[in-house]
């Protein structure tokens, strides 16, 4: 089956996300899909593509159905792990991060990175891990928030 490539510019990031959808992807959906990588909300698809935006959620459900994208929360981690996408800066690094997010869909860079370490941004969080069987403390796992 035929296949089709998608190139999605993340403006706010100077990122080029690239991936390839399979052929049973229309043309339709593969712009619905670039608006919601844009980060747009079924609200500003509608007014963009002049459609209600319950013909939009529906569309978008069935976008989602074909790529096996579970949720808005789940979306990028779907797009990364089924079709793995090339992300490329726009210094043209091929080495960014990426954090999935229900809200907006954001692109992180190792420099963004390198300079939120500097300036302290990042937040540790520790959470004790108990055996489920004797309650007894056996470690603990540290989560980093930006």
């Amino acid at each position: 089956m035929a296949s089709h490539d998608l190139s999605v510019f993340l403006e706010e990031f100077g990122a080029t996300v690239n991936l390839t959808l399979p052929g049973i992807v229309s043309e339709k959906e593969r712009l619905l899909l670039k608006l919601l990588m844009e980060g747009m909300s079924v609200t500003e698809i509608s007014q963009y593509r002049n459609r209600s935006a319950k013909t939009i959620s529906h569309q978008k459900k069935q976008l989602y159905e074909k790529l096996g994208i579970q949720s808005d929360i789940t979306f990028w981690r779907d797009i990364f792990f089924q079709y793995h996408p090339q992300v490329i800066s726009g210094t043209g690094n091929k080495n960014n991060f990426y954090i999935p997010d229900n809200r907006c869909h954001h692109i992180v860079t190792p420099e963004a990175i390198s300079l939120a370490l500097e300036n302290h941004e990042f937040k540790p969080w520790i959470q004790p891990v108990f055996c489920a069987q004797t309650g007894v403390l056996t470690g603990c796992e540290v989560l980093v928030r930006w």
